[in-house]
Formats: structure tokens, C-alpha cells, sequence
């Protein structure tokens, strides 16, 4: 779609972006929920002792590929939920910043997929097909988070789908 004008910056904004514009406005003008973030900023600590807990056990009494493969997951549960939680609690008075982790938030989803799959692909799965889908959901992920920070007004029909896909590409 055309351009519908410059925003309250001076940058033009395509009127693709009006859903989420109101949505921020809406935001701005009622506040944040009061447990916006915390409920990830709980869920990160958690996870951080449960994941050591995991990996640790895993290590131990299964092999060190289970505990790679459960750490690699601890890594993504962690970094999701701390990610999540900062860009949600922080009142970003930076423009460019807040821009930034709202990247980096919705990022974390496609890394945090990755993660859940490591350990029944290294696990589970026959080797070859486990490495295979590694690379697989591992390649998309990266991807993306490629799509989200370096086009973040990407359309949202090419970012929902590669969400689903990945959580897809073991069925």
C-alpha cells in the first residue's frame, strides 16, 4: 500500500502499519498491564533453575549430547523470557531502543522454537534425521530473526507463516 504520511517523527508509514498504531496508542494512553513482563521476568529465573537442574541431570546420568541438547533449550527458554521481560518492563524512553527490543522480543520466538526441538532431534530422533532437522528448524529460526530485525514491517504473511512452519516441520 501507499504511503499515508510521515508519523509523529517525520518518517512515512505505510498504512499497513494503522493496526499496530492504534494498538501502541491504545497502550499509551491506558499504561501498560500492571504484570506485563513479570510474569517473564518470573518464568527467566525459573527457568534458569529449572534448566540447571535439567542439564545438570541430563549430563550426568544420560551423556553429554543430552546435556548440550537440554542446555541449548535452557539457553533459548532463558534468553526468551528475559528478552521478553526487559522489553516489557522497561519504560523506553529512547524511541529507537524500545524499536529495537520489540525486534529483539519477537525474535526470541523463532530461537526459543529452535530450542525446543535440539533436544528430541538429538535425542529422539535417528541421527541423520535428527542432524537434518536440526538444520532445518535451526536455518528458519535464524531466518527468522533476519525477517525481524532487518524488516520489521515485513507483511504479517510472511512472518505468521514461518512461525508455523517451524513448529510444523516435524510433523
Amino acid at each position: 500500500m501507499g504511503t499515508a504520511g510521515p508519523d509523529r517523527l517525520g518518517e512515512p508509514h505505510d498504512l499497513e502499519d494503522l493496526p499496530e498504531a492504534l494498538a501502541e496508542g491504545v497502550v499509551q494512553f491506558l499504561g501498560k498491564p500492571r504484570l506485563r513482563g513479570w510474569i517473564h521476568v518470573y518464568s527467566a529465573v525459573i527457568a534458569v533453575f529449572c534448566g540447571a537442574t535439567l542439564v545438570a541431570v541430563s549430563w550426568s546420568t544420560v551423556s553429554t549430547r543430552a546435556g548440550v541438547a537440554t542446555l541449548i533449550y535452557t539457553l533459548t527458554i532463558v534468553a526468551m523470557f528475559s528478552v521478553s521481560g526487559i522489553y516489557h518492563r522497561v519504560n523506553w524512553t529512547s524511541p529507537t531502543a524500545r524499536k529495537w527490543m520489540k525486534r529483539a522480543d519477537h525474535s526470541m520466538i523463532f530461537l526459543f522454537i529452535a530450542g525446543s526441538y535440539t533436544p528430541f532431534a538429538l535425542l529422539a530422533l535417528p541421527e541423520r534425521s535428527g542432524v537434518t532437522l536440526l538444520w532445518i528448524v535451526w536455518g528458519g529460526a535464524l531466518a527468522g530473526v533476519a525477517l525481524k530485525m532487518l524488516w520489521p514491517s515485513a507483511p504479517r504473511w510472511l512472518g505468521v507463516p514461518l512461525y508455523i512452519l517451524l513448529g510444523w516441520v516435524a510433523a
